[in-house]
């Protein structure tokens, strides 16, 4: 470890010239060297950092650490082993550097830990790793080089922001609710690390990776649910479940605050009974968490059921514009850097919404063709004609029964309320002006019409046929299936039916892989039958008998 301090005040490190004083430590004994103080001894033990400081006379210009541990040639040992030095000198170095100067430390490949390079990133304005050209190849040597030390006088405490996610497309309509224990399996709830690097394509990856590359941001992830186990086929949220992980996260932003501003990582059609709008409350609730002061920001899925309601309690919110949705990692970055800018000064979030009362099938809802398309492009058109405007264009969600639903567009600008609203009443009288064509962008068969038209196709040759149920989840129901079979349409691939209850119960009688089986009326049925026919309530039975006995 060596200690550099100029003479002079020389504004470079030039090789050889303009360099003064230097002190270092060794475990073993080293050949002096002219115009430099070297001691012997262990760097961990704790008079030595005293005894270096004093022998340089004053603040360094420059912290060069070269130590490394012996390897064990166990590759996790060894990098847990030399982060733990290499955050040793780093820490030493947050004392005696002066401003503006550099630290230079060894770690081994994969590079410095991600708490260290927050801390440097925090302290210094530059930081980076390289490799010296004397480094052989195959090495594994590899240095983090952090310059422009900020110096204590003029260092302020870092950025510290929230993490929470909270998501689900809730299908009301649908007889299986969504429970607490579906939102609890291997890897959910989550916190911390897992939790920031839980979707590094999506929103959470958008964020942190933008959010991260501010100087001084510390991100904290809160123990959240991820999507629930069933996906987007289940119903209603439980109120056990919401106010389960709502009060967690909010006892947790009270343990570990205070906080600057909070992420919340939604989709904007979760339906919870007893709660009306799930995602303006839980921004309330974060709110009074976190204090009048601190900023709040949400990104959403364009088939989010929203009003005004979130945005009464937050400052920001970044909705996805495309169906599919590719643009979920855009709309990251963008809530990363407007809430560093608002926590900065640099941004104030003002914000207008506009409810169009459209509500629209999700089939008809494809941004690859007009009028989707010309929406989301008038949308663009704002965005990128006006600095700093952002406009969220909600498609709504039909399959909910929540006060909210339908279309919404939201124009959130940088202190210019006059902008936002006259954006926003464009984008809804426009909306408003295409209504007949957002409505009739496809033509919807019923089930049995579809078959048919199905069946004439593949006669004259026009095949291969896709016949979508749209309004269901996937493999929730069989409607589809009961008139391929009942119009004798052949050759049809089934591409999903879920039942888990139907395959619980096979598994607990015992069925194999390969076996024939009847599960007509297995799982949710059986005990409907066991009431209408007079069956036997206490018996258990194997899949179809209670169908062939009533």
């Amino acid at each position: 470890m060596i200690w550099g301090r100029r003479r002079g005040g020389g504004h470079r490190w030039r090789s050889g010239v303009g360099l003064g004083l230097l002190s270092g430590v060794d475990l073993l004994p080293m050949d002096p060297i002219a115009g430099a103080t070297l001691l012997l001894g262990d760097f961990g033990d704790p008079d030595l950092p005293a005894r270096l400081a004093g022998a340089l006379g004053g603040k360094a210009d420059l912290v060069l650490s070269d130590m490394a541990p012996n390897t064990t040639g166990h590759a996790a040992t060894d990098h847990v082993r030399i982060m733990a030095l290499a955050e040793l000198a780093a820490a030493f170095a947050a004392e005696v550097l002066e401003a503006g100067g550099a630290f230079v430390a060894k770690v081994f490949q994969g590079g410095s830990e991600r708490g260290m390079l927050e801390v440097l990133k925090r302290d210094f304005g530059s930081v980076r790793h390289a490799k010296p050209p004397a480094s052989r190849k195959e090495s594994s040597e590899l240095y983090v080089v952090a310059m422009g030390f900020r110096g204590w006088g003029s260092m302020k405490p870092p950025i510290r922001i929230a993490v929470l996610h909270f998501s689900h497309e809730t299908v009301t309509f649908l007889a299986n609710d969504t429970t607490l224990a579906d939102f609890i399996y291997p890897g959910s709830p989550t916190a911390g690390e897992a939790l920031l690097t839980s979707d590094p394509r999506g929103y959470m990856g958008g964020f942190v990776k933008m959010a991260r590359e501010f100087e001084a941001v510390e991100l904290v992830g809160i123990e959240s649910p991820l999507w629930p186990r069933t996906g987007t086929g289940s119903g209603w949220i439980t109120n056990e479940a919401f106010e389960t992980f709502a009060g967690r996260m909010i006892e947790e932003l009270h343990k570990q605050g205070p906080f600057d501003g909070c992420y919340l990582c939604l989709h904007g059609a979760a339906g919870v009974r007893g709660v009306p709008r799930p995602e303006a409350e839980l921004a309330k609730r974060v709110r009074a968490a976190i204090g009048p002061d601190g900023f709040i920001a949400g990104t959403f899925d364009p088939h989010g059921n929203e009003d005004e309601e979130f945005l009464r309690h937050a400052n920001m919110a970044f909705a996805v514009k495309y169906f599919p949705h590719y643009d979920g990692y855009l709309q990251g970055e963008r809530a990363a850097r407007c809430l560093v800018r608002a926590i900065r000064g640099d941004y104030v979030p003002t914000h207008v919404t506009r409810k169009v009362p459209i509500i629209s099938p999700t089939v008809f809802q494809w941004t690859g063709a007009s009028p989707w398309m010309n929406l989301v492009q008038r949308a663009l058109t704002w965005e990128a004609r006006e600095p700093d405007l952002f406009v969220n264009f909600f498609f709504g969600f039909p399959w909910s029964d929540v006060p909210d639903v339908g279309m919404t567009f939201q124009v959130l600008t940088n202190n210019d309320p006059d902008l936002a609203r006259n954006v926003a009443d464009d984008m809804a009288a426009s909306a408003w002006r295409k209504r007949e064509a957002l409505l009739n962008t496809a033509k919807i068969f019923s089930i049995d019409e579809g078959v048919v038209a199905a069946k004439l196709a593949v006669a004259n040759g026009s095949g291969p046929v896709v016949l979508a149920d749209h309004s269901d989840r996937s493999g929730y129901a069989t409607w589809l299936l009961r008139a391929v079979i009942e119009q004798g349409l052949s050759r049809v691939l089934i591409g999903t039916v879920a039942d888990a209850k139907a395959v619980a119960s096979l598994m607990e009688s015992g069925a194999k892989v390969g076996d024939a089986v009847d599960v007509s009326w297995v799982a949710w049925s059986t005990n409907r039958l066991v009431r209408r026919c007079g069956l036997r309530p206490d018996r258990r039975y194997q899949p179809g008998v209670a169908a062939r006995e009533c």
